[in-house]
């Protein structure tokens, strides 16, 4: 659709503009020093002014962001139109609402790795940020991300994405998801040696908690709730204990003594 003064947009679609405008972290209708001087944001002048080379910094002054801000934001962008173009039966307008999924995801060291994408990259070597020899990584990032006709995306919200990102830094898990017909995130992050991790992350925060609240019980010793509390965490312990018989007879020495 031409733009006011006839000048014809860059975007072939609307779909499009509103891509765009999500990369940059604008919403239709904000107001910014480019956008006052007309009654429409212009979403092809921020593009062209990119894709022409000019430096991030110098249109992040024009919108009233940060040149970071619309590097990361940029290069997801022309990423985003690299699926477009690479896979087939990708339906864009059906993935405008997963762009936050794969902005994030690209900020993530596993998944630059496995796209090989310069996230330092000035505009000229941010419009084709997966190189082509890594095509056939992005059409499989593609299908996880954005889910195909015949499947579902595994990440499917952005609270997955940092799990995402240490999934593709393994490589049994990358040779998982590449291979199986329909991956299951659960198991590939199980592959990575994500569920160690995360257990450890469980134990030691149990262990946080623990100490904090002995620093207080002792004034509720009556509290009947505290003490069902109590009892479960009890329970729990000793459970675990039992996985590590070597800790549990150096603990019940300790109490002995």
């Amino acid at each position: 659709k031409p733009h006011p003064g006839g000048q014809i947009a860059l975007f072939q679609t609307r779909q499009k503009a509103i891509m765009f405008s999500a990369a940059l972290g604008h919403h239709l209708g904000k107001r910014t020093p480019l956008a006052r001087k007309g009654s429409n944001i212009r979403f092809d002048i921020f593009e062209k002014a990119l894709d022409d080379g000019i430096s991030y910094q110098d249109v992040a002054g024009k919108i009233g962001s940060n040149a970071s801000a619309i590097r990361k934001h940029y290069i997801a962008y022309r990423t985003f139109l690299q699926i477009e173009k690479i896979v087939d039966g990708f339906e864009a307008e059906k993935a405008d609402n997963r762009f936050p999924i794969l902005c994030m995801s690209l900020g993530t060291l596993g998944v630059q790795q496995y796209l090989c994408i310069e996230t330092g990259a000035d505009t000229n070597g941010a419009k084709n940020p997966v190189p082509e020899e890594f095509f056939p990584n992005l059409a499989h990032f593609s299908r996880w991300v954005f889910g195909t006709v015949e499947s579902q995306p595994i990440v499917s919200t952005t609270s997955l994405v940092a799990d995402f990102g240490k999934m593709l830094g393994s490589r049994k898990a990358i040779e998982y998801l590449e291979l199986a017909k329909r991956p299951k995130f659960d198991i590939a992050f199980r592959i990575s040696g994500g569920d160690f991790e995360e257990t450890v992350r469980y134990v030691t925060a149990a262990s946080k908690n623990a100490e904090l609240a002995l620093m207080r019980s002792h004034a509720f010793k009556t509290s009947s709730q505290l003490g069902k509390a109590v009892g479960r965490l009890g329970s729990n312990t000793l459970q675990l204990l039992s996985l590590f018989p070597n800790i549990r007879k150096s603990l019940l020495g300790k109490v002995a003594d």
